[in-house]
């Protein structure tokens, strides 16, 4: 049997492929918007750059989580077929190391832990943007090797006093941001087995900013936009337009397409859960609990200006925000939602799961330490 650790593997690991070239770190802080806003960052671009991607269907792939994925999938497929799960595995990981790169939650560690060691050279009592400042000066006018010397020469590096303040593990508290980030980073993904290699290649770009992130056990079978849910492309959303009159039936069938969940709940969303730039719907899991309890649905580009459509319909016509945006498309037993799927010839997700079984709503995670590298790129 092969080894993931021979010469011929081109020094890979289990895990992920160490510091890839597009991971970054130390991007700009990001302005105080709102959490979901801040889930887009870099990995909006899956929605709109899609043409490089093997679309072809992939392999079987490991049952194995993100621990085990990538050296099982070495082990069991061909070089040709791994090759070709590795390189949508990477992508995932990559969009992992942008987005997390230029969230707030990634540069907290640095009240805790030092995440680089001229951190230690600075009193503790300076603000974290101060220190960055002084970093940055002494790294524009001294070679690596020379400060690194001086760190050690202080005792300055690894020293106690920062580290006794850590406070690991730590829960990631900003679940819509997480949310729309694993969406947004599966919904165009051409099939199940794709969004999987996806998923577990951000999970091992996580691993590497310190970030554990836990996926349902049930990825292959799990339902939700980028697993039951079907890419919805333009092509798709000018059929829809074409064929269907009414905006909010239009809206309706593009909702149930690229979510794959349960017609009668996604009819239950209000016009306001609807983003103003319509990116979003934000949809309350049991309405009056606390706001952790949602399920964020990114809105795939083509299907934006029809859901924006319908709301602008039921707003012309005198409908509140807090009255349904989807019910009068979708019908009390989905006969609406079938007869627009049936006049565009379209075939409706087969596994619908309510709201609470959508996979995204089941994933969590954790700040289990700080990252692993400092690998930085220029923006493309």
């Amino acid at each position: 049997m092969r080894s993931p650790w021979s010469a011929t593997s081109r020094s890979w690991i289990p895990v992920w492929r160490g510091c890839w070239p597009s991971c970054r770190t130390g991007s700009p802080a990001a302005s105080p918007t709102s959490s979901i806003a801040a889930g887009q960052g870099a990995c909006r671009r899956f929605f709109e750059q899609e043409t490089g991607e093997d679309r072809e269907e992939l392999p079987p792939l490991p049952d194995d989580d993100v621990t085990g994925f990538r050296a099982e999938a070495w082990r069991r497929l061909s070089p040709a077929e791994f090759a070709r799960v590795d390189a949508v595995y990477g992508r995932g990981l990559d969009a992992a190391c942008r987005w997390l790169a230029d969230q707030p939650q990634e540069r907290s560690p640095l009240e805790f832990v030092p995440r680089h060691y001229l951190r230690s050279l600075f009193p503790a009592h300076l603000r974290p943007d101060e220190v960055a400042a002084g970093v940055a000066l002494l790294q524009a006018h001294y070679p690596a090797h020379l400060l690194r010397s001086l760190a050690q020469g202080l005792l300055c590096v690894g020293s106690s006093p920062f580290r006794a303040s850590t406070k690991f593990p730590r829960r990631w508290d900003d679940g819509a941001a997480l949310q729309r980030f694993l969406v947004e980073l599966v919904t165009a993904s051409p099939s199940r087995r794709h969004s999987i290699a996806r998923l577990r290649g951000a999970q091992a770009g996580a691993l590497l900013h310190g970030l554990l992130l836990v996926l349902p056990g049930d990825l292959v079978t799990a339902g939700g936009p980028g697993l039951s849910g079907l890419p919805l492309t333009a092509e798709t959303a000018a059929a829809i337009r074409a064929r269907v009159a009414s905006p909010v039936h239009a809206a309706a069938l593009a909702t149930a397409l690229f979510t794959g969940l349960a017609p009668i709940a996604l009819g239950e969303a209000p016009i306001s859960a609807l983003a103003p730039d319509a990116a979003t719907l934000t949809l309350a899991l049991h309405p009056g609990t606390p706001a952790a309890t949602i399920c964020v649905l990114p809105v795939p580009p083509a299907a934006r200006p029809l859901l924006s459509a319908a709301r602008i319909f039921l707003t012309l016509r005198g409908t509140p925000a807090d009255k349904r945006l989807l019910a009068s498309g979708t019908g009390g037993t989905a006969q609406y939602l079938q007869a627009s799927a049936a006049a565009c010839g379209l075939a409706l997700p087969l596994h619908t799961p309510q709201l609470v079984q959508s996979w995204q709503v089941r994933t969590a995670a954790w700040w289990v330490g700080t990252h692993l590298h400092h690998t930085t790129r220029t923006p493309q």
